[in-house]
C-alpha cells in the first residue's frame, strides 16, 4: 500500500480547522492561557472521532 500523499488544501483545511476549534475551547475557557494551549485536547478530540472502533 503506498502512503497517503496529501493535498495541500486539505492540509490548509485541517491545520485552519485545529486553529479555530483551539480558539473556540480557549473562548469557552473564559481565555485564560492561550488558544495554543488547548491544542492539545482538540486533535485528542479528532483522533477519538477518526479512530477505530475499539468497542464491542
Amino acid at each position: 500500500m503506498r502512503p497517503f500523499a496529501a493535498d495541500p488544501e486539505l492540509l490548509a483545511l485541517v491545520v485552519m480547522s485545529l486553529v479555530r476549534a483551539s480558539a473556540l475551547a480557549w473562548q469557552r475557557d473564559d481565555g485564560r492561557g492561550t488558544p495554543a494551549d488547548h491544542l492539545g485536547d482538540v486533535v485528542e478530540q479528532l483522533r477519538s472521532l477518526l479512530a477505530p472502533d475499539s468497542g464491542g
